[in-house]
């Protein structure tokens, strides 16, 4: 689609490599071809991220900025309509209209958005669960409501979904407890006594040294040309 134009990449970050290897691996993929196919690719994202940094060392045609997507104004930096194709994967960085219709402002000719539609982690669902009677759940995709708003507006998205399934394994009971206290502290407020049941709880789950947390994700790709 951008064969010999400017592309603007929204890319993921991720903050936690040595349990994610794989998502760094598709990451590096995924930018690859995007230099591959376009004479320059500008990478947005807010957080560090060593594998795009060590392709913009090797790479020409790539300029990475560290920074949010809602913090750019396209008309004060020369963003606005400048690039052919605007491609956000698994980034979280559109999160509400405005984010969809500044990818519209942004692309003179198309736009590709992938993000989750369904997500389901049956062991952090226990651990919410044991922690709180009534615990908050999220379900609402947001991409079935931004595919309803382009189709509103006059676009004609073309929709693509595929499945995939991770497993976080940790081997270490105290990156364990870590790791599952800072996602809950992401919904809750924890006291002292929460946490000590937390604890009592992740390590009772270990099993032959091992804890296995699997997620199953149904992922969305929409696909639209910019009026």
């Amino acid at each position: 689609m951008a064969e010999t134009g400017n592309v603007i990449n929204l890319e993921k970050r991720f903050t936690q490599k040595s349990i994610w290897e794989e998502d760094f691996f598709l990451q590096a993929i995924n930018t690859l071809e995007l230099l591959d196919g376009a004479e320059n690719v500008l990478d947005i994202g807010s957080d560090d991220d060593r594998c795009t940094d060590a392709i913009a060392e090797l790479a020409e045609n790539l300029v990475v900025e560290k920074r949010k997507w809602s913090d750019i104004n396209l008309e004060k930096e020369g963003y606005h309509k400048k690039f052919d194709l605007v491609y956000c994967n698994l980034s979280g960085a559109i999160k509400s209209i405005d984010d969809l219709k500044k990818m519209n402002e942004a692309s003179k000719h198309y736009c590709v958005l992938s993000d989750y539609i369904s997500v389901k982690k049956p062991f952090e669902d226990e651990v919410e669960e044991f922690l709180f009677p009534y615990p908050i759940r999220k379900r609402t995709s947001k991409m079935s409501f931004f595919y309803s708003y382009l189709r509103e507006k006059g676009y004609i998205p073309e929709a693509d979904y595929y499945e995939r399934d991770d497993t976080l394994e940790f081997n270490d009971n105290e990156n364990a407890f870590r790791y599952f206290k800072n996602l809950m502290e992401q919904k809750y407020k924890l006291s002292d006594n929460d946490c000590e049941r937390l604890g009592s709880f992740i390590n009772a789950s270990f099993y032959e040294g091992m804890l296995v947390n699997p997620i199953h994700s149904i992922i969305a790709t929409l696909v639209w040309r910019v009026k």
